[in-house]
């Protein structure tokens, strides 16, 4: 895979990410910090998919992805931008 084909690949990890935090927060199935809200019926997963997130947009899984891709963006704006998920009215 050239440089380029590597730079889209981990564009389109960061897209499926941030879809997939505003889904889990529409969805009431994270908190802001990307932390899974779960039911007592259920057993929680330690390494499931919001304790993904939490790592990815908190703990510099984000900024290790910009940095490997060679993408210019802000970290900061991008975690402001998925904040908005919690502000707008559900589906």
């Amino acid at each position: 895979m050239d440089n380029g084909g590597v730079k889209n690949l981990l564009a389109a990890v960061i897209e499926q990410a941030v879809r997939d935090w505003r889904k889990s927060a529409a969805s009431g199935s994270i908190d802001r910090t990307g932390i899974e809200i779960y039911s007592l019926k259920r057993e929680r997963s330690k390494h499931g998919p919001s304790s993904s997130l939490n790592s990815f947009f908190w703990r510099g899984g984000l900024e290790v992805t910009l940095n490997a891709a060679c993408l210019d963006l802000n970290p900061h704006a991008i975690r402001r931008e998925i904040d908005k998920a919690f502000k707008q009215p559900g589906p």
